[in-house]
């Protein structure tokens, strides 16, 4: 799963309407060695009520898994050797909390309980703990770049998921210049020792 976003006009401001129109762009099933998965990828366009110009672009890859008939698929908590596109200039050291993941589920009006409801999420998902939300992941990344760099504006940004990380995990949100306006940026996972998502921001000029 991952996104891809491209800021084309004014930033988004409070207090204005926009509108958001979503289609689906294609739909992929493959068997894999989780079995059957479905690929979704949906697209985003946000347009300025008043102005009619379209602000935000936005791309979304989901992924479905089919459901297991009798007791779910026990995901574990493998380990590796995280591999860091590069040498960290920017870094900050973060644990995700039940707290914190459910007002996240809240305000994203996502009511899917593999985010905030641990009985459910390990008895019938399978998962070891509450998953956190990949757009918390990425916002986590973005909002690095923005405090590390002020006064610059973020033109476009893509990040894919690379393994889960769950609640109380101990993670470190890295960033680091690869260009004059590109910006690397990935999420080690110090719990399981796994690159958790990796992307790139590009900066305006």
């Amino acid at each position: 799963a991952g996104s891809r976003f491209s800021w084309g006009g004014p930033a988004l401001r409070l207090g204005e309407a926009y509108t958001r129109l979503s289609t689906i762009s294609s739909i992929k099933v493959k068997e894999g060695k989780a079995g059957r998965l479905a690929f979704l990828t949906l697209k985003h366009d946000y347009t300025h009520v008043t102005s009619g110009q379209t602000v935000l672009n936005e791309e979304q890859d989901v992924v479905f898994r089919a459901a297991e008939p009798g007791q779910p698929k026990r995901e574990t908590r493998a380990e590796g050797v995280p591999k860091a596109p590069a040498t960290a200039q920017w870094n900050q050291t973060w644990t995700p909390a039940m707290h914190l993941l459910f007002r996240y589920s809240a305000l994203l009006f996502n009511a899917y309980r593999i985010h905030y409801d641990e009985p459910y999420t390990v008895a019938k998902e399978g998962f070891p703990a509450v998953v956190v939300h990949g757009p918390l992941l990425a916002h986590l990344m973005t909002e690095l770049v923005r405090r590390s760099l002020p006064g610059r504006r973020l033109a476009s940004f893509t990040f894919s998921a690379i393994s889960p990380t769950y609640e109380n995990d101990h993670i470190t949100v890295s960033a680091a210049h690869t260009a004059d306006s590109t910006v690397a940026v990935w999420i080690v996972n110090n719990t399981s020792n796994r690159l958790a998502c990796q992307g790139t921001v590009t900066l305006a000029p």
